[in-house]
């Protein structure tokens, strides 16, 4: 292949070995987090599409304490312990019947990775448009991943609907949705 004769199969010009710089690969939230998911042994996933611009769509999610306890239903609230930087944060979540856990929180916009001793849990998105916005959520169980697996699928199935219900209802004036 001639050096300047771009790739046949991507049709991205060559790189020039060369010239001593690396090539840079940038890969948007959601591509990011399904490779992170998909090393994470019996990872539950989930992808949808939903028909509200990203900005808005992050503003509600990206918002852990007043988002989190409205969309997960396990959960019953969420308090910023700590914060490290722009984005780095130490949260407690409290459940419905009383525990507490704490978790490792990286928010950036479009992309959230939270880990605890227990689990670990990832969403992101990203413009498909300028109407629409791609959703990944994963959640993973640290002990018993076999058996919670099929209630973890059922959770983030439940946190999806309770998640499309909220953002209609946002968007309605009236707040009938």
């Amino acid at each position: 292949m001639n050096s300047d004769t771009p790739d046949t199969m991507t049709g991205d010009p060559p790189i020039d070995v060369g010239s001593g710089t690396w090539p840079v690969v940038e890969i948007d939230p959601v591509a990011k987090l399904r490779a992170l998911a998909a090393g994470i042994p019996l990872a539950v996933v989930d992808e949808a599409l939903f028909d509200v611009p990203f900005e808005r769509f992050w503003d509600f999610v990206g918002d852990l304490e007043k988002s989190t306890p409205r969309i997960e239903g396990s959960v019953h609230g969420v308090r910023i312990l700590e914060r490290r930087g722009d984005d780095r944060l130490r949260l407690e979540i409290r459940t419905l019947i009383g525990t507490r856990d704490e978790f490792e929180v990286v928010l950036r916009p479009g992309y959230c990775i939270m880990q605890s001793g227990r689990a670990v849990v990832g969403m992101a998105a990203r413009p498909e448009g300028p109407h629409r916005t791609r959703y990944f959520h994963f959640e993973g169980a640290r002990r018993f991943r076999w058996f919670l697996r099929p209630i973890l699928a059922w959770n983030i199935r439940q946190d999806f609907r309770r998640l499309r219900r909220l953002l209609e209802r946002e968007s309605d004036p009236t707040g009938r949705a």
